[in-house]
């Protein structure tokens, strides 16, 4: 849209007194509104990028210059960086057909597919436009996860490959509440295994008792309990989650009889112990003084 455009616009909405207008015509107001408030998120985009140009550290320019925060200002430096790279969708956004939100959407997008395929989710965002101007931000956001999920497919990458590379662990303090608190996402095997160990460490910590912290609601009670199990995983060196481990040497002696050598049980155990056996016979000898040295090693353990 062009300044004279712009100034039509502005005018009309003007116009209309909110207490008296008709519905349709408090509609049309709406709509002018949005694409006003489009053509003023173009020319933020592109002053946007004229501070990249000119700052070292564009982000507290633009925070500055806009009053916003260093985080706000980020985003809309990543919002022109994704204009500039399609060209199509930038210029929507300057028409009023669509918003800058769209262009957040397919940000956001980016940083789900590896590098080397950006150029080709762009493009295919550019033919996108049409699209995007009959859709919501959010609706667009769902379109082009489509897109990368077909993009990935067409490059061969399977959806176990692009989950693991989409793995995140953030960590941030509640500001409100001073919480530190843990936010993460892995592929459903590491997942899987992740909830594995955790299930096992909630029995072997609390199966005889629990905290007197536990709340009382069933749900926020196990969500309770995981978490002290993660921080007892995470900082007491290695809770040990399986059954003791041994070696177990069998082998006959001079005397005809069949001894078991007992590997240690650490690497810090200094000596072995045998367990001496009549001879074999069918192995059942061998299975019983097996089964009593295993029984003896889970009540030390």
């Amino acid at each position: 849209m062009d300044a004279a455009v712009v100034c039509e616009l502005v005018s009309r909405v003007v116009a209309v007194d909110e207490s008296t207008a008709t519905r349709d015509a408090l509609t049309a107001a709406g709509d002018q509104i949005r694409q006003l408030q489009a053509w003023l998120q173009a020319q933020q985009m592109r002053i946007t990028r004229g501070l990249t140009r000119v700052a070292s550290f564009p982000e507290d320019a633009v925070a500055r210059a806009g009053h916003v925060s260093l985080a706000q200002a980020g985003r809309l430096v990543e919002r022109a960086g994704t204009a500039a790279m399609v060209p199509a969708l930038g210029a929507a956004v300057a028409a009023g057909r669509v918003a800058g939100e769209h262009i957040d959407a397919l940000t956001r997008a980016m940083r789900t597919v590896e590098p080397t395929q950006r150029p080709r989710l762009a493009a295919r965002a550019d033919a996108l436009v049409a699209v995007a101007a009959q859709q919501t931000p959010d609706e667009f956001a769902r379109r082009l996860r489509s897109e990368v999920r077909r993009l990935s497919t067409d490059d061969g990458v399977d959806r176990l490959h692009r989950q693991r590379c989409q793995t995140r662990l953030a960590t941030f303090t509640e500001p409100d509440t001073g919480m530190w608190r843990l936010s993460g996402a892995y592929d459903p095997l590491t997942g899987l295994t992740l909830q594995r160990v955790l299930d096992t460490a909630v029995n072997r910590l609390f199966a005889q008792q629990t905290p007197d912290t536990c709340p009382t609601d069933p749900i926020a009670k196990q969500e309770h309990l995981r978490a002290l199990a993660l921080a007892e995983l995470l900082t007491s060196g290695g809770l040990r989650l399986t059954a003791p481990e041994a070696v177990l040497v069998i082998h006959p002696t001079s005397t005809g009889e069949t001894v078991i050598d007992v590997g240690p049980l650490h690497a810090t155990a200094e000596r072995h112990r045998t367990l001496p056996l009549p001879p074999v016979v069918g192995g059942v000898a061998v299975a019983a003084g097996i089964a009593l040295l295993v029984a003896g090693m889970r009540k030390q353990a």
